[in-house]
C-alpha cells in the first residue's frame, strides 16, 4: 500500500464512500491541502482522511477518516492505521504536536487509541456550519 495526496477525482470517490457510509456530503472547499488516501497495488483506494492545522497553536485535526464500504474489516484496520502514521509525521513536518480527532464509529476510535490517542470526550454531537 501507498499513501498519494487526494485528487479532486479521488474526492468524488469518497463523496459515494459518505453517502454508502450515512454520512453527509462535504463540500472540496472546506478540505485542508494535506488530504491523504491510501491506495492498494491495483491503485484502489482504501482509505481516506485530512489533516487540519491551526494558525495560532501548534495543534491539528485529523478529521473525515473514511474507508472504502467494500473493504475487509482487516483492509480498513491495516489502511487506517498506515494512514494515521503518515498523518502523525505530516504534523511533525508542520510543527504539529498535539493531534486531535472525532469519530463515531466505535472501531475507528480503537483504531485512534491503538495509534496513541486518548479518548477525552464521548457522546458529542458535531455541527457544522457552511457561511455564505
Amino acid at each position: 500500500m501507498k499513501l498519494e495526496f487526494i485528487s479532486p477525482e479521488m474526492f468524488e470517490v469518497v463523496r459515494g464512500w459518505w453517502k454508502a457510509h450515512d454520512h453527509p456530503d462535504l463540500p472540496i472547499e472546506i478540505m485542508p491541502d494535506i488530504g491523504l488516501a491510501v491506495v492498494d497495488s491495483d491503485g484502489r483506494m482504501n482509505a481516506v482522511g485530512w489533516l487540519y492545522g491551526c494558525n495560532s497553536a501548534p495543534v491539528g485535526w485529523v478529521e473525515w477518516i473514511t474507508t472504502d464500504p467494500a473493504n475487509t474489516p482487516m483492509e480498513s484496520y491495516k489502511s487506517i492505521t498506515l494512514l494515521l502514521t503518515f498523518m502523525n509525521e505530516e504534523a511533525k513536518k508542520n510543527g504539529i504536536s498535539v493531534l486531535l480527532s472525532t469519530c463515531r464509529q466505535k472501531a475507528l476510535g480503537r483504531i485512534l487509541e491503538k495509534s496513541g490517542f486518548k479518548k477525552t470526550d464521548e457522546d458529542v454531537s458535531h455541527f457544522l456550519k457552511l457561511i455564505t
